[in-house]
């Protein structure tokens, strides 16, 4: 029987082998996939934190004020009777507009 033994004892030896041959390659691409998931988990709550400071701020275009002090700003809206006083650095170029 000892060589009933020793069968058993290299079928296992082979057949421990044969999984880990094929379990290795999958550990690997496991940690791969293991760290990604935590990055994607760790960009997720830093967004998620975006999210809710973003949410707590009032929303600066449901004021008017905003929205006028921007078009006159940006656009050089004004209103009609209105004076404009612009002061500019020299050399700097302003486009001309026309009501």
């Amino acid at each position: 029987m000892p060589i009933g033994r020793a069968a058993m004892a290299l079928a296992f030896v082979c057949l421990t082998g044969v999984i880990a041959v094929n379990f290795m390659p999958r550990m690997k691409e496991y940690r791969v996939v293991d760290v990604e998931a935590r990055r994607l988990e760790a960009e997720r709550a830093v967004l998620v934190m975006e999210k809710e400071r973003l949410l707590s701020e009032p929303d600066p275009l449901a004021s008017r004020e905003y929205v006028e002090l921007k078009a006159r700003d940006q656009l050089g809206y004004y209103r009609p009777g209105e004076v404009v006083f612009q002061f500019l650095d020299e050399g700097a170029a302003v486009p001309v507009r026309t009501p």
